[in-house]
């Protein structure tokens, strides 16, 4: 970023801004997730991106960044991590003397349909697959829509243990918020109360063969 941005030049007109708040917001949206190989824009993870400046009193601007977030799951302990790079690529842009409020919208749930086509490339890429109401999961390695939900209990919290009946291959499948729908689906719903959603609803098939990560 030009000195000019770094330094809270006296005058910035509404151009200068715009262009700023888009350098800005490319920036945070560059940042990689922690735990997959993909950017939180690719992620859909980016919310709103503004800036506004005001006059300081060093005879310069002060610049007062806003930026929200939205998390793929709200429990997940990644998200300091998350909110720390995005700080880092703020600054990065801004300078240290910005001021930065960063928030996570959790009043709206995040949905896989979010996820950007090269997003979801990556993802498949990495075993991944993405449990969007209204599409058919499809295995990453084989194309077969016959992915059958092991276990709600993942390698991480958004994700769920899978495995393709026609490949015979393991995959975590990554959705929103569990509900409903996303029980029914891998049979879980059944005999709520009793403890039997929380854990692997059968015997493991045997032969799963993970392929090698890319």
């Amino acid at each position: 970023m030009a000195d000019s941005a770094r330094g809270h030049p006296a005058s910035y007109g509404a151009a200068d801004l715009a262009r700023l708040t888009a350098t800005v917001e490319a920036a945070v949206r560059a940042v990689e997730d922690p735990e997959l190989p993909v950017s939180i824009g690719e992620m859909g993870m980016v919310g709103e991106v503004s800036i506004s400046s005001a006059p300081s009193d060093k005879s310069g601007l002060v610049y007062d960044v806003r930026v929200t977030l939205k998390p793929t799951f709200s429990g997940c302990p990644a998200l300091f991590l998350i909110e720390a790079d995005v700080r880092s690529a703020v600054t990065h842009v801004v300078g240290s003397g910005a001021n930065l409020s960063l928030s996570w919208d959790r009043t709206t749930v995040w949905q896989p349909k979010e996820v950007a086509p090269s997003g979801r490339a990556k993802l498949n890429a990495h075993g991944v697959v993405l449990d969007a109401p209204g599409e058919a999961m499809v295995c990453p390695y084989c194309g077969s829509a016959d992915i059958e939900i092991l276990s709600e209990r993942g390698v991480a919290l958004c994700r769920r243990l899978a495995f393709c009946a026609q490949c015979r291959t393991s995959v975590d499948v990554m959705g929103s918020a569990r509900g409903p729908a996303s029980l029914e689906r891998s049979g879980l719903g059944q005999g709520a109360g009793t403890g039997k959603d929380l854990g692997m609803p059968g015997p493991v098939p045997l032969q799963l063969t993970q392929h090698p990560q890319s």
